[in-house]
């Protein structure tokens, strides 16, 4: 793998204490420039193209420090992952990303507790600055999956 591309997090290591940023979203294309931003900010990416295998993952009890999720996706959607995600890491701070703009799927967004709900396309910069925020709400409060 070349340094600063998205891999996937080696199950059981730690990274040298890097933060584990789970990123869902259905388009590989997507999920590479997600993976891209979230190592430039200092974390590491762990992508998956579906919510079901990140909840496997949520449920194998691997570290996640906080998740981006694309709302948006064939099978489980965005908003059935955060609820099943919910169960599993209760304290999960999450980021969801959009192309619509519904209310109603901000507002059930909101509900369910997420950090921010950015609408697609969104700048990096805005990725970041939210992503920094996740983390600091993971850190302060209690640990997901603990």
């Amino acid at each position: 793998m070349k340094a600063g591309k998205a891999g996937p997090a080696a199950p059981g290591k730690d990274h040298a204490g890097m933060k584990n940023i789970l990123i869902i979203d259905d388009d590989p294309g997507i999920r590479e420039c997600l993976g891209d931003a979230v190592n430039r900010y200092g974390y590491r990416p762990v992508p998956h193209a579906d919510g079901a295998s990140a909840l496997s993952l949520l449920a194998s009890g691997e570290p996640i420090d906080a998740a981006i999720v694309d709302l948006i996706m064939p099978g489980m959607d965005g908003l059935e992952f955060l609820v099943r995600a919910k169960l599993l890491a209760p304290d999960l701070p999450c980021i969801v990303l959009s192309g619509d703009r519904s209310m109603e799927d901000y507002l059930k967004a909101k509900q369910l507790g997420v950090v921010e709900y950015l609408t697609k396309p969104f700048r990096i910069r805005e990725l970041g600055k939210t992503l920094m925020t996740a983390v600091n709400k993971c850190v302060a409060g209690s640990v997901p999956g603990e």
